[in-house]
């Protein structure tokens, strides 16, 4: 099972949204059994994340932070989503 974090400063707001909407896709196009979702903050997570096989960010991240990472702010604004979730299918696909 692959694991997609979530994440944004505070854990509440904007990652709540970007789950909600990584949760429909995954309903729609048959990954909701295969993935696990986790919601959490920066805080809690920026020594982790590589224990997720992609990250969703919905803040900014240190430069120097590796890993599949993807920019998750047009899960909120809907412009640019469909390459969110053509980059979270290339990432799931690794």
């Amino acid at each position: 099972m692959k694991k997609i974090l979530v994440i944004c400063g505070a854990g509440a707001a904007t990652s709540t949204v970007a789950k909600y909407k990584l949760e429909e896709w995954m309903n729609e196009n048959g990954y909701f059994d295969k993935i696990k979702l986790i919601q959490s903050t920066i805080a809690e997570q920026l020594h982790n994340l590589q224990e997720y096989d992609v990250v969703v960010t919905m803040t900014a991240l240190p430069k120097d932070t590796e890993g599949n990472i993807i920019n998750g702010f047009p899960l909120l604004t809907g412009m640019g989503e469909e390459a969110v979730f053509e980059k979270l299918k290339e990432y799931l696909q690794m």
